[in-house]
């Protein structure tokens, strides 16, 4: 430790830290971990989660919502308590014109108590995207997972 001390100060840089110059900094992301604090939140578009068998019940309901700052993002909704090896999922597409950009944004609801999760949010304050938002539900274990229930909302502005 001593030497390391010594040759730091023979460097001049004892105390000083390592400061480099920034000279550029990316661009932030659209992408949000979280969602602004901006109000007026609605929902775009709409459609019922539904059993891909049987009755075709609609088991939950999958949201597309947009806020006043224009942050997007997906948000499943399961009518009933989601029960053991079972989960419901999230997905949050984002299109410029008819090409799918970036990587799906997703949630999980696990089972227990919890009914609902909602994606990042992607802010588009410029409206050059549009959105399409997918509901799953799913059944299994970790040895693999088949959709059971399936929604998806319109492709929207």
């Amino acid at each position: 430790m001593r030497t390391l001390g010594l040759l730091l100060s023979t460097a001049g840089l004892a105390g000083a830290g390592f400061v480099l110059p920034v000279t550029a900094q990316a661009a932030p992301s659209p992408v949000t971990s979280t969602k602004a604090n901006c109000g007026g939140v609605k929902i775009i578009s709409a459609a019922p989660v539904r059993r891909n068998w049987g009755s075709n019940a609609a088991v939950g309901s999958i949201q597309l919502k947009r806020d006043a700052c224009s942050n997007y993002w997906a948000e499943v909704i399961a009518y009933d308590k989601v029960v053991k090896f079972t989960k419901f999922k999230a997905f949050l597409l984002r299109y410029r014109g008819n090409d799918k950009i970036g990587t799906n944004l997703s949630c999980e609801v696990p089972a227990g108590s919890a009914r609902t999760c909602a994606t990042a949010s992607v802010s588009d304050p410029n409206g050059g995207l549009t959105f399409l938002a997918i509901g799953n539900e799913y059944n299994g274990s970790n040895n693999g997972w088949a959709s059971v229930s399936k929604g998806q909302t319109a492709k929207v502005r």
